[in-house]
């Protein structure tokens, strides 16, 4: 099963608008431009398929049966919401594991909860400890992971390893931001990367809410552009060769030398060509990068600094 996932809205304006008869079942949507990239790919896929049936039909006036159904459950947001970073960090973790296991079921299967513990080992800080024996238990209540490395006489040395629940706001969007980044590499398909790109969406719209910007150390142009592996703008992927990418300076500033992050933006192509255009419909658009764009304008940066 495939799935999309993306922010609509509906109105009866629409239908007046646009003279959608009533009584006939139709419901005229409109998707958040944001969007758009996702919903086209999964769109056009789905209606290659579908006409490609159509044409094999003995009866073309039949066509309707072989469209595919489509889940319809809209979740309305009478209040603002967003998906809770711990929650975000398991769904990415699923989508990596079924990615991993190429939709296959069998006994030695990946399994988020295994990928999570591998990361935790890798990138989660740590601290040793020499305590009695006895004491490893009041330990355990307070950490959920820990690594006996050694039984001295009447003593236990252990690594203890502060995981995601120890975490504060900026370690886990640093994490959530590698995990993007390793499902981008990966070469995710069509199928996940509709609902991928959704979650990156929100995620970046949480990091604009919060009024944080990920990377402002300083960096060179090519070492910004090798960092950031998604547009900024749509999330697309923008990490290899093969794909037409730029780095845009949000403020006019001396050439050469080193930029602070939050000076700079890689964008795709087309984002980065629109960005050009106008820096007012490029908030509109995406506003996710609202905090970032307007708090550049408004900063004095010392030349090489």
């Amino acid at each position: 099963m495939s799935t999309l996932h993306t922010v609509i809205n509906w109105s009866s304006r629409y239908h007046r608008e646009f003279n959608i008869p009533k009584g006939k079942g139709f419901l005229l949507i409109k998707y958040k431009e944001k969007y758009r990239k996702n919903v086209e790919k999964v769109l056009v896929k789905l209606d290659q398929w579908q006409e490609k049936k159509i044409a094999e039909l003995d009866d073309p006036e039949r066509w309707e049966s072989i469209l595919r159904d489509l889940d319809d459950k809209w979740e309305i947001h009478y209040k603002k919401r967003s998906l809770a970073a711990n929650d975000l960090m398991w769904s990415l973790y699923e989508i990596e594991a079924h990615v991993m296991n190429a939709g296959h079921q069998s006994t030695d299967m990946e399994t988020p909860e295994h990928i999570y513990q591998l990361d935790m080992e890798h990138f989660a800080p740590k601290f040793g400890v020499s305590l009695k024996p006895e004491d490893m238990e009041l330990l355990k209540r307070q950490y959920s992971m820990i690594k006996i490395i050694a039984r001295p006489a009447g003593r236990v040395q252990a690594n203890v390893y502060l995981t995601s629940s120890h975490w504060d706001s900026k370690e886990m969007h640093r994490h959530l931001e590698m995990q993007f980044d390793r499902l981008s590499e990966a070469g995710v398909n069509i199928e996940e990367s509709a609902d991928i790109s959704h979650y990156w969406l929100e995620w970046r719209q949480k990091l604009n809410d919060e009024k944080y910007i990920l990377h402002d150390e300083l960096y060179t142009i090519a070492e910004y552009q090798e960092l950031v592996k998604n547009c900024e703008a749509c999330g697309d992927p923008v990490w290899h060769e093969d794909v037409d990418s730029g780095v845009a300076r949000i403020k006019e500033a001396v050439p050469g030398g080193k930029y602070r992050g939050s000076q700079l933006l890689h964008l795709c192509s087309t984002d980065f060509e629109q960005f050009d255009t106008g820096k007012d419909a490029f908030i509109k658009k995406y506003p996710h990068l609202k905090f970032k764009i307007e708090t550049c304008l408004r900063r004095e940066y010392k030349e090489n600094e």
